[in-house]
């Protein structure tokens, strides 16, 4: 049985997305985000892993048989990360790409 498709490897659709990189991965049938660049401008996705033991190995979201990423919206963004329970090391990393809004 194929195995799901891991997160690094989700790159469709290339002319708009670009990974810059896999910020939390929970694993097989779990949540993925990452930071990456829709068509130029940063952006943090958000999909879900696909399953290898239910043939669902290309996860959700996909287009035309392509596993794809969610982009989150501009307001959501630092209310996923900050309950995502990500470390300090990978929030930094987007705070260089993406400002934090004051709170």
């Amino acid at each position: 049985m194929p195995e799901y498709i891991r997160p690094n490897k989700v790159t469709s659709p290339r002319k708009s997305w670009s990974l810059i990189e896999v910020l939390d991965d929970k694993g097989e049938g779990a949540p993925a985000l990452a930071l990456g660049r829709w068509e130029g401008n940063p952006v943090v996705g958000i999909r879900w892993n696909g399953r290898s033991e239910e043939g669902k190995t290309l996860g959700n979201p996909q287009s035309r048989a392509l596993s794809t990423w969610f982009i989150l919206p501009s307001w959501a963004v630092w209310g996923v990360l900050r309950t995502a329970g990500l470390d300090e090391k990978k929030l930094a990393l987007v705070r260089n790409f993406i400002e934090e809004p004051k709170v």
